[in-house]
C-alpha cells in the first residue's frame, strides 16, 4: 500500500490553507471587498459571535490502516493518495483495510476589512436613529 498523509495533518492543513487563501485574496485591490461578505442583515446565514458567515468543509476521504509487521513503523489512520508518482524497492509483509470516511467541519470565513468597518458605521448610524426615535416618542409623550 503507498504511503499517505496522516488524517490530522491533511485536515488541518487543508482548513489553514482555505482560510489562508480567503485571507490573501481579501488583500486584492480590485475584488478583494467580494470575497467572505457576510450578507448584511441575513437572518438564515449561519453566523458565529464576529458576524462571520460559517460555511461547512465536507470531507469524503480513503484512508488506510496499515500494519508493516515492522517495529517503529508510523502507525495511525492515513489518507490515501490518488497518484503516486515513486516507486518503492523495499518488499514488506503489509496488511491494511481501506475505509471511507465523510465528515464536515464547520468554518467562519472572515469578513473584509471594509465591510466589517461599513458594518460598523451602520450599525452606529441604527443606534443613533433609534434612539433619536426614542427621544421624539418620549418627548411626545411627555409633552414637550
Amino acid at each position: 500500500m503507498a504511503d499517505g498523509i496522516a488524517l490530522d495533518a491533511y485536515v488541518k492543513e487543508t482548513l489553514l490553507s482555505i482560510v489562508k487563501a480567503v485571507i490573501a485574496a481579501q488583500d486584492d485591490a480590485m475584488c478583494g471587498g467580494f470575497i467572505g461578505r457576510a450578507a448584511y442583515g441575513g437572518a438564515n446565514a449561519p453566523k458565529d459571535e464576529s458576524e462571520n458567515v460559517v460555511t461547512n468543509v465536507s470531507f469524503d476521504l480513503a484512508t488506510t490502516v496499515e500494519d508493516r509487521g515492522t517495529t517503529g513503523g508510523a502507525a495511525g489512520v492515513k489518507v490515501i493518495p490518488f497518484i503516486k508518482a515513486d516507486v518503492q524497492s523495499q518488499v514488506q509483509s503489509a496488511h491494511s483495510t481501506v475505509s471511507r470516511i465523510a465528515f464536515t467541519v464547520p468554518v467562519a470565513i472572515p469578513r473584509p476589512k471594509a465591510q466589517r468597518d461599513e458594518d460598523a458605521r451602520r450599525e452606529a448610524d441604527e443606534r443613533a436613529q433609534w434612539e433619536r426615535d426614542t427621544q421624539m416618542i418620549n418627548n411626545r409623550d411627555s409633552g414637550y
